[in-house]
């Protein structure tokens, strides 16, 4: 038999034989379209809930009853010898071996495998998923509609930026602002898009198209965000308006930023960052898109219902860049309190926070605030030269209490924190805490940040920061997992840079430094691009690294960048973790731990014990049957430290 048709990628429509299936009620509707799109066994109660929210329990039975019925009723019509919806106890499924044709499910197969079919994946997109289509007194399916909407719109928009980046790279590039067209159709406010669009209209010699985009761009950022483009997006507009000639390629004329920051991280020993090379050029920002825009609806957008914004990121990712990037770019006219938290000062109670409030507070913006004497004695505990004051009935207090470490004083001075924070803010110039690094925090200012991320102010108080991945991250699971109970926390992690944009990264690299290293080397059969992209794996540290070196190196070469975070991440390490690591190394790419540690005489706990160790801190992986180094780099660097391997050690 012929199937059922299900559009539900744009306004929902269902037909069978080209004919229109109407239900009449919009519940029996909803009902329907929600079975046939979670494909899972649904508890009755968990329907009732989500299309009845509004309803007593008796009635909600009821309207359930009636939908279930006319949604069969329907089908049936279709073809009465197929069960459609199929009853277990008191759950309900919707056939999984039924006719039916459903856009969602192919749209999501055919977007999963970006190198077939995508146009044609792109056509079935007509808008957003249900568009159009709301549930009065339904806030759970409205909900579960906004969250699956989101998912199949983030998917159309990473089909299209593909598909422009395609043609680009053949030089098609009328095809590829087409499909840039239709991505700023799907996301007006998409920076990067604009950004991209301008290029693309340089290259093709239409510099006034190219100047009309960012006006455009400039105009609704103002009336949506009262904010100006990135800086970047301003420095590609002024390069475009003061050269006439095609040289949208070649942009190394915009002007300076500053080399991506994590290439000298705060906890540097002084001697490993003198021995790390100075980058003399500056490149334009590349990539972070999709990180860009997500702190911008979290900061600015219809997101921004969370207080707490983590960024999960390796070393090397470029967290603090885009740190730069987002506060110049978004949060120009907000107060930020920044801080830059390290290892060493890890036993300083409150460190951050001092820091932080240290670096844009002065007393004149504290002179108007009406705190309570008690929560102004522990904010002048903290800062002194803050909020001292010579009114003895503002010092009294400070005079009397004990230290914040007594009991009962952290919670004063939480509170202190709160009401110092919610009354510095305001819709009109909100505040933001920025702390990079925030792995390094001690426990006292992870209780205080707890606490913030309860009690401020929503939409205008934001506490951000950045962390590394691994066994650090452990200091931040109490903080992550109250903040979530609480509907207060909102994640994302860095992603690798894509190859399109490590080859960006190259092109700006040669344009600006055409003699240097990263242009001269032939002896690597592809183009500089494939080879930085192999070698950094997208990590933008690490591709830079090895541009500044270039391709002509020993085999055992690793970048004196590279190699001195390398090093700091070995001397975190315990005595048996790190011996393991490096005799481990003796034996090439892959290694047995079990083998390694029993070599060194170490009991089996201690070998499991130093391993676990090593994976947290993704040294090595463990793959079935062996195990091997996280990255090439890693095992040079063990291998030249390590003593030679017996012979009789298996290769």
């Amino acid at each position: 038999m012929q199937q059922v048709i299900f559009r539900l990628l744009g306004s929902p429509e269902i037909s069978y034989n080209d004919q229109p299936i109407r239900i009449p009620r919009r519940r029996s509707r909803a009902l329907l379209y929600y079975m046939v799109s979670t494909h899972t066994p649904q508890p009755r109660e968990r329907l009732m809930t989500l299309l009845c929210g509004d309803m007593d329990e008796e009635s909600a039975r009821r309207a359930f009853k009636t939908m279930l019925a006319e949604v069969r009723s329907q089908l049936r019509g279709v073809d009465p010898s197929i069960e459609w919806i199929i009853s277990d106890e008191d759950r309900l499924t919707f056939n999984p071996l039924a006719p039916i044709w459903l856009d969602t499910e192919i749209f999501e197969k055919t977007t999963a495998n970006l190198q077939r079919n995508l146009s044609q994946a792109i056509k079935l997109y007509r808008s957003n998923f249900l568009d159009g289509f709301f549930l009065k007194g339904a806030p759970d399916f409205d909900s579960w509609v906004q969250s699956t909407r989101d998912h199949f719109h983030h998917l159309y928009m990473m089909a299209l930026q593909h598909m422009a980046d395609v043609y680009e790279a053949n030089h098609q590039l009328e095809e590829a602002i087409t499909y840039m067209h239709m991505l700023l159709t799907a996301d007006p406010l998409s920076e990067d898009a604009h950004s991209h669009l301008m290029r693309l209209y340089w290259q093709i010699g239409d510099r006034t198209q190219a100047l009309r985009q960012y006006e455009r761009l400039e105009k609704m950022l103002k009336e949506e965000f009262s904010v100006l483009p990135l800086a970047t997006t301003q420095q590609l507009y002024q390069q475009i308006a003061r050269n006439t000639n095609i040289q949208a390629q070649t942009p190394a004329l915009l002007a300076p930023l500053p080399v991506y920051s994590d290439q000298v991280t705060p906890d540097m020993p002084l001697q490993a960052a003198a021995e790390a090379p100075i980058v003399d050029v500056t490149l334009p920002y590349v990539g972070r898109a999709r990180e860009m825009n997500w702190l911008r609806d979290h900061l600015l957008g219809q997101e921004n219902k969370q207080p707490l914004l983590l960024l999960r990121g390796e070393p090397g990712m470029g967290k603090t860049r885009l740190l730069q990037e987002m506060t110049g770019g978004y949060c120009a006219d907000w107060l930020i309190l920044s801080a830059s938290c390290q290892e060493v000062e890890g036993k300083n109670r409150y460190y951050p926070l001092v820091e932080a409030l240290r670096s844009s507070l002065k007393r004149r913006d504290i002179a108007h605030l009406d705190l309570y004497p008690v929560w102004r004695a522990q904010l002048e505990r903290l800062l002194p030269d803050l909020f001292h004051t010579d009114d003895t009935g503002r010092t009294t207090a400070t005079n009397n209490h004990a230290s914040p470490e007594h009991h009962g004083e952290a919670t004063l001075l939480a509170d202190a924190l709160v009401a110092l924070f919610n009354q510095l803010a305001s819709p009109r110039r909100p505040l933001l805490l920025l702390l990079d690094d925030i792995h390094w925090c001690d426990k006292g200012t992870l209780g205080l940040l707890g606490h913030l991320a309860r009690y401020v102010h929503r939409r205008e108080v934001f506490l951000l920061g950045t962390y590394n991945p691994g066994g650090s991250e452990k200091r931040l699971t109490a903080l992550r997992n109250n903040a979530a109970r609480l509907g207060a926390l909102a994640e994302l992690e860095l992603e690798p840079l894509s190859k399109a944009d490590i080859h960006q990264l190259v092109t700006f690299f040669e344009a600006i430094d055409g003699s240097g290293p990263g242009v001269q080397h032939t002896n690597v059969g592809f183009s500089p691009g494939d080879w930085c992209y192999q070698q950094s794996e997208g990590n933008p540290l690490y591709a830079l690294a090895w541009l500044e070196a270039g391709r002509d190196q020993p085999k055992m070469f690793v970048p004196a960048r590279i190699e001195s975070q390398i090093n700091m991440q070995l001397g975190r390490l315990s005595q048996h973790a790190r011996q393991l690591l490096l005799l481990a190394a003796c034996s090439g790419e892959w290694f047995n731990l079990a083998w390694v540690g029993s070599q060194l005489g170490y009991t089996l706990a201690t070998t499991l014990a130093a391993s676990t160790e090593l994976i947290e801190q993704r040294l090595i992986v463990a793959v079935p049957a062996a195990t091997t180094f996280v990255a090439p780099p890693l095992l040079c660097i063990c291998s030249r430290t390590a003593r030679p391997a017996p012979a009789s050690w298996p290769q």
